[in-house]
């Protein structure tokens, strides 16, 4: 037995101190009735399940990718309040308005990154949404092309739609963009966010941005780009509502998915019931019959208290960090993978977990895309740091394939004496019991209180910004 909302047991510290206090054990056998009620009712809130095995489903999905658009540009209002809180809420409609669809979520400006890999996790991607910062934008001019290849890398699937929520961008004629579109079976989507009257780009001191000559900036929608739209048999439009259609006509080529589905067996209508017999025991003449009572529910009440005391959660984690150290990374991914919980600090730590498995398992597409789950649910340096060094690998690989007979040459010649295999060996920053990944870290963040979601949401780290503003290049014309 687990719970689901365990942050309920907190109510029970008002019993703990009446305790401490000694009022408990003086109160008559009516309060003592009301205090067990209360007890019951406290379980019952914390939701306590069963877990069933998984079932395996077959899903068919098709896979879209998003564009946005994070040049200064953006900041314009002409849409208000912006053309990025609008493109944000277009976002949401979106995701809101569309089924059997895998979304990936990518940023760019002059350059391109992946803010989201292609997730069915609606969850995930409202929140990745909700934290895009307007304040933390700072290049200035943005680009097509390398949205383009990126969006393409990132799926399988022969056919792609790809969604631009973009003002245009600044330029003039899409040629290259186009072939390279047909040449790689996408369908160009895009989501005009600015208006053809266009607006002033403001400033964080109040002012408003001015050309070289002292000019007032104002920045409208490039209607060019609907050459690129009209190319790839896409739609150029300010509608959502036309966008999901579009997405509807150009589902080719769809993929199949098993996912496992968890199911749950609901027990806490045995505690509400429980809870109203000893509420009745105590407000009516039912006492009497409250010893006959616990003889009948005395064996299971023993057994419920002993499910009580564990945490799945808890022993999962520990498995898996035990795992790990032995090099057992199989085992401490499937242990990771049994998590389940609605905290976004955990479950960001669980992803960097996962990730590390599949990095030492050189299974590096899959710890990529763990990694930038846990960087959206909460930045860490550590996620980054093996972020960008899996990156790396790949470029490397090559060449140490290349070296590998001379370096094995040249240790046989040293020394003839053969090192024995350890598990968890790597360069790579990478330590369980340093990186959130120990089971005092996971204990201690588990017994938090749940903070308000409101208070959760966190705007995406100057850190992810600085991935794409470090790629800018200077431009003569900064709308």
């Amino acid at each position: 037995m687990t719970f689901i909302n365990p942050e309920y047991f907190w109510l029970l510290l008002f019993i703990l101190a009446m305790m401490i206090r000694g009022d408990l054990f003086h109160r008559k056998f009516e309060s003592m009735g009301y205090v067990v009620s209360f007890v019951f009712f406290v379980i019952a809130l914390a939701r306590p399940v069963v877990e069933q095995e998984p079932l395996d489903t077959k899903e068919k999905y098709y896979d879209a990718v998003v564009a946005v658009d994070l040049s200064y540009s953006m900041r314009a209002t002409d849409k208000k309040p912006n053309r990025l809180v609008y493109a944000k809420e277009s976002l949401d409609q979106l995701l809101k308005k569309t089924t059997q669809t895998r979304f990936g979520v990518l940023g760019f400006t002059t350059n391109a990154i992946i803010l989201s890999p292609l997730t069915q996790d609606r969850e995930i991607l409202e929140y990745l949404f909700s934290s895009l910062d307007e304040n933390l934008i700072l290049t200035r001019g943005s680009a097509i092309m390398p949205a383009l290849k990126l969006a393409r890398e990132m799926s399988d699937a022969q056919v792609v739609s790809v969604v631009f929520f973009s003002d245009g961008t600044d330029q003039e004629e899409f040629t290259k963009e186009i072939a390279f579109a047909k040449n790689y079976n996408m369908y160009i989507n895009i989501f005009m966010c600015a208006t053809p009257m266009g607006g002033v780009i403001p400033l964080k001191d109040g002012e408003v941005l001015h050309d070289q000559n002292g000019h007032i900036v104002v920045s409208r929608q490039n209607q060019r780009i609907r050459s690129l739209s009209d190319a790839t048999n896409g739609v150029y439009t300010t509608s959502i509502d036309e966008i999901v259609k579009a997405l509807h006509h150009q589902r080719e080529g769809e993929m199949e998915q098993i996912t496992k589905v968890m199911q749950n067996e609901e027990l806490f209508y045995y505690f509400i019931f429980i809870g109203f017999i000893f509420f009745f025991i105590s407000a009516t003449s039912l006492k009497r019959y409250m010893f006959v009572l616990l003889l009948l529910l005395g064996l299971e009440l023993d057994a419920d208290i002993l499910e009580f005391a564990r945490d799945d959660n808890y022993v999962a984690f520990t498995k898996g960090v035990e795992f790990y150290k032995q090099g057992e990374y199989n085992h401490a991914l499937e242990s990771f993978e049994k998590i389940h919980t609605s905290e976004k600090q955990i479950q960001a730590v669980v992803y960097f977990n996962i990730a590390n498995s599949y990095v030492r398992m050189e299974q590096f597409k899959e710890a990529k895309e763990a990694y930038i789950k846990s960087l959206t649910l909460q930045y860490t340096k550590e996620a980054d740091e093996n972020l960008a060094y899996i990156r790396k690998v790949k470029k490397q690989k090559n060449v140490a394939n290349k070296k590998k007979d001379k370096e094995i040459k040249e240790q046989r010649s040293a020394s003839k004496t053969k090192q024995s295999k350890q598990g968890g060996g790597s360069n790579m920053k990478i330590d369980t019991s340093t990186n959130n990944g120990s089971s005092d870290s996971i204990k201690k963040t588990q017994g938090m209180i749940k903070l308000d979601m409101n208070r959760m949401k966190r705007a995406l780290s100057s850190k992810q910004y600085e991935l794409i503003n470090a790629r800018s290049i200077n431009e003569e014309k900064p709308w």
